[in-house]
């Protein structure tokens, strides 16, 4: 269950979190609709010590096709570990 306003994803609730959900104090989640909601985008977005950790990586996303990135320059193999 989401709620979409406006081409938002604004409540995340029924999926146990919100649109802008920190967990293990490591990443901020965020979730962007796309498509007229028919796609998203994951964002993880380093804080707290992980930002100072992972300079190489950044932000990871994640997209509904499969798509891997990640906003810094190290290497995306790396970065993304299976």
């Amino acid at each position: 269950h989401a709620t979409i306003v406006g081409g938002a994803l604004n409540d995340c609730s029924g999926l146990g979190l919100s649109t802008a959900d920190s967990r293990g104090l490591n990443y901020t989640l965020s979730v962007t609709l796309t498509l007229a909601g028919a796609g998203y985008t994951i964002d993880a977005t380093p804080i707290g010590n992980q930002l100072a950790r992972d300079t190489d990586c950044g932000t990871l996303s994640f997209t509904n096709a499969g798509v891997k990135t990640r906003s810094g320059s190290g290497p995306i193999e790396r970065c993304w570990r299976n």
